[in-house]
């Protein structure tokens, strides 16, 4: 077991996954010089901004809007209750996941809170007989905001200094992201509204990339994927670029320095290196003018 000091050590400076005894020193001693330095008010406050609360949340004023969507100060007191309770084991008492687990939990938070005369039995009762899914978002709301933009903010998250810690270290990160491009993307991917798909089981990328600056503004990484972190088909898949050099390495290079316009005729004829290596077209004929 750890206190709130060791667990915001672990949370804010060390590698969790690291279950040595040199590590738990290290914690231990890391907490001691916490707790000289901030008081246990203060401690308690980082504890409950940092601390894991499911469904990759963090902190309790982030849950409460993900799960009640409103702010900490606006909930009841049974929803109070309920976030309380969730620290102690995140995954298993999420009211969407485990209901008669969190609600458990809840009223035992609930009876905790009366027995040291923070509530009076009145709200006790009221509270625990409050259903646990009562303000809870409904599970498409959770989902839209889980999935929400996966395919980019993986991409993000993949490009961010391995020395930060996204969930952990309060970052703020700037993107280019269009939100009504990166919607449309999902739309064309997801749907045959835009595109007729032949089945479910056909898969397609897309990146759309402003041609002035450069700033990538939507990722579709895939289609049907029901799930976070999922394969990125437009920016994990490794293929060779193809026809896309052709303007950079051919048709822009002919412009530029052969003064060629876009109406210039070649001849489609066997063609080899200054070597002698021949070039071939992929269906090694050749088409003439």
């Amino acid at each position: 077991a750890s206190t709130l000091s060791q667990q915001i050590i672990k949370m804010s400076y060390l590698d969790y996954t690291n279950k040595t005894l040199a590590r738990k020193a290290q914690e231990a001693w890391l907490a001691l010089e916490l707790e000289q330095k901030y008081s246990k008010n203060d401690i308690l406050e980082i504890y409950v901004n940092k601390v894991y609360m499911s469904d990759r949340v963090h902190g309790m004023q982030t849950a409460s809007e993900h799960y009640f969507g409103k702010s900490v100060k606006d909930i009841s007191l049974a929803q109070t209750a309920l976030l309380a309770g969730m620290p102690q084991s995140p995954n298993n008492y999420n009211p969407y996941e485990h209901p008669e687990a969190a609600k458990k939990r809840r009223d035992q938070v609930l009876t905790n809170m009366y027995s040291h005369n923070k509530i009076t039995k009145d709200e006790m009762t009221a509270a625990q007989q409050t259903p646990i899914n009562s303000g809870l978002r409904s599970q498409k709301d959770r989902e839209d905001k889980i999935y929400k933009y996966d395919s980019y903010v993986t991409q993000v998250l993949s490009e961010i200094p391995k020395e930060y810690d996204v969930y952990r270290d309060g970052l703020t990160i700037h993107t280019a992201l269009d939100r009504s491009a990166q919607e449309y993307t999902e739309k064309m991917l997801n749907t045959n509204e835009i595109v007729n798909f032949s089945d479910k089981e056909m898969q397609a990328g897309i990146v759309l990339q402003d041609t002035k600056n450069g700033r990538v503004q939507a990722i579709g990484g895939g289609r049907n994927q029901k799930v976070t972190r999922g394969y990125n088909y437009a920016t994990q898949v490794k293929r060779s670029v193809g026809s896309t050099m052709k303007p950079i390495a051919d048709y822009g290079p002919a412009f530029e320095y052969l003064d060629w316009s876009t109406a210039h005729i070649l001849e489609d004829e066997p063609y080899t290196y200054t070597g002698g290596t021949p070039i071939n077209n992929w269906d090694f004929g050749y088409k003439g003018p």
